[in-house]
């Protein structure tokens, strides 16, 4: 029995238990609870000089809360706005953009992993096959979103400073742990400043959209996040016909 449920994820096992009951015997190696801190002060201080209180740890956890809260609507805001314009433009986009946007994709996916620390056994399972042209359908997307905002950039005259560019470069620094001179040095020598530009141009140019559109602000509950969750979740999910065999 034990060899079984060690294949229990194999199709055929699943067939033979489904609907079937099962009997097993198991050992309790350890019994183990969580003991939680008092929330107090004490507590508090834990996190840093500036905390001497408990309900000052509370405003800041509150306050970077909200503040998270604003910054994923307002980047769900953006897309938004963005594929109602892309909406009104249906064009072919050069083959050659999409397949350098998708191997642009495909490129930053595989750093993901890298700095994930995802193991190397892990890595090599991955159908990359079915990932690039995962990625490939992406970039249709980012180049059309790219030609559309970009024509709006240069109707809205648009520019972008070096000062901006080194600004950028300072906050990438800044989260790579490395100096800004370090990677503005590493990001010219391969000649990825373009693209730096290229990308803060293209956020202040959605910045203008954003300012031209008549936005209407409706505040939701967390309940409300909740269900709109739950139901992403549950479209997202692969339907399934097995059964999960009953325990006794």
């Amino acid at each position: 029995l034990l060899d079984d449920f060690q294949h229990l994820g194999q199709k055929p096992l699943k067939a033979r238990l489904r609907v079937k009951t099962i009997h097993f015997t198991a050992t309790v190696v350890a019994v183990r609870q969580k003991e939680l801190p008092e929330l107090n002060d004490e507590f508090a201080q834990q996190f840093g000089q500036e905390f001497e209180t408990l309900q000052q740890l509370r405003e800041r956890v509150r306050e970077d809360l909200t503040n998270s809260a604003e910054r994923e609507a307002d980047a769900r805001l953006r897309d938004e706005l963005v594929e109602k314009v892309l909406d009104t433009y249906e064009f072919q986009v050069p083959d050659v953009l999409v397949e350098q946007q998708a191997q642009d994709r495909m490129q930053n996916f595989a750093y993901q992993l890298a700095q994930s620390g995802l193991p190397k056994e892990v890595a090599q399972t991955i159908n990359w096959e079915e990932r690039f042209g995962e990625a490939r359908l992406m970039a249709v997307r980012d180049v059309r979103a790219a030609l559309v905002i970009g024509r709006i950039g240069t109707a809205e005259k648009v520019r972008v400073t070096g000062d901006e560019i080194d600004h950028e470069i300072a906050r990438m620094a800044y989260g790579m742990k490395l100096l800004p001179q370090q990677l503005k040095a590493r990001l010219t020598k391969e000649d990825e400043l373009p693209s730096i530009e290229n990308r803060l141009r293209y956020g202040k140019a959605v910045d203008a959209l954003v300012n031209h559109a008549e936005i209407t602000v409706e505040e939701v509950t967390a309940e409300q996040l909740a269900a709109e969750a739950a139901a992403k979740q549950a479209a997202a999910a692969p339907a399934t016909e097995d059964q999960p065999a009953e325990q006794a």
